[in-house]
C-alpha cells in the first residue's frame, strides 16, 4: 500500500473498508483478498482479489458455461441502505443495484434460454466511514459504472441474468475492448483481449468448442454443467493416476 493511501486512510478506517469488501465479496465468490488502491484518476478504491465460481481462464470455458455473450450498458443505479447495526455505527457496506441494458446477442450457446431486454443485479457497492464512500471493485474487472459500455459473457444464475465473471467483463471505448485503468493478472480472458474489437473476440468464440460434456448437458444450469466437467476431468485424472 502506498504512503499517500496510508496517509489519506487511517488505520482504523482501512480496517472497515477491507472488512466490509471481504464480506460482500465472499457472497459472490469462493475466495477474497482484499486491499486499498488509488484508480487512474486518483480515486481511491477497495480492490477484492477473487477466486471466481465460473472459471475464465480461456475462451472454452465462456462456451462450456455462458449462455450469451453481448453488448450490455449501465443505465442506472441505486444505493441500497446499510443495515440498521452499520447505520447505528456509522460504518458499514452500502450495497448497490445496478440496470443492465442487453443488445441483441452476439454469440449464443446451443440450448439458452432467451435474453432479455435489461434486467436489475445486485452490483459491488461502496464501503463507508462517515461521510466517506470509497468504491469497491473486483481485482482483475471493471466497475460498472453508469453510462458505460461492455462486451459480457452473461449468464443465467437462478433466475436471474448476470455477467459470468468479473474477469471477462470487457469494457469498450467504440467497437475495440480496453484495459480495466489498473494492472491485473496476464493469463485472464479480460487482458488478453485488450486492443481486439467486438467481431475480433465473437469470431474467436464462435470457433471454440465447448467441453464435450457441457455440450451433451446444454439443459443443465451452468452451475450443474460446470459441476459435471469438474467430476469427468478428476475421473480422467484418476483414471490416467492408475494406469502402468
Amino acid at each position: 500500500m502506498s504512503q499517500d493511501m496510508g496517509t489519506r486512510h487511517g488505520p482504523r478506517m482501512r480496517r472497515v473498508y477491507l472488512a466490509t469488501a471481504a464480506a460482500v465479496l465472499l457472497t459472490l465468490t469462493t475466495a477474497v483478498a482484499v486491499s486499498l488502491v488509488r484508480s487512474s484518476d486518483d480515486r481511491p478504491l477497495v480492490l477484492g482479489q477473487a477466486d471466481e465460481v465460473f472459471p475464465s481462464g480461456d475462451l472454452r470455458d465462456v462456451a462450456s458455461f455462458a449462455d450469451h455473450v453481448a453488448i450490455i450498458t449501465v443505465l442506472s443505479e441505486r444505493e441500497r441502505p446499510m443495515s440498521a447495526e452499520e447505520q447505528a455505527a456509522g460504518e458499514g457496506y452500502a450495497p448497490r443495484e445496478i440496470t443492465l441494458r442487453f443488445e441483441k446477442p452476439l454469440w449464443s450457446r446451443a440450448g439458452a434460454p432467451p435474453l432479455p431486454a435489461d434486467a436489475t443485479i445486485d452490483a459491488l457497492g461502496w464501503s463507508v466511514k462517515g461521510s466517506e464512500k470509497v468504491p469497491l471493485v473486483s481485482g482483475n474487472g471493471p466497475r460498472l459504472e453508469v453510462g458505460a459500455r461492455f462486451l459480457s459473457p452473461l449468464v443465467l444464475i437462478d433466475g436471474t441474468w448476470s455477467p459470468y465473471s468479473y474477469t471477462t467483463v470487457l469494457p469498450l471505448k467504440g467497437d475495440t475492448i480496453t484495459g480495466i485503468g489498473r494492472p491485473r493478472s496476464s493469463y485472464i480472458i479480460g487482458e488478453r483481449a485488450v486492443g481486439e474489437t467486438v467481431e475480433d473476440f465473437v469470431t474467436s468464440l464462435r470457433s471454440t468448442e465447448p467441453y464435450p460434456v457441457a455440450a451433451a448437458n446444454a439443459s443443465l444450469s451452468a452451475r450443474e454443467r460446470l459441476a459435471l466437467v469438474r467430476a469427468d476431468e478428476e475421473a480422467n485424472q484418476a483414471k490416467t493416476d492408475t494406469e502402468p
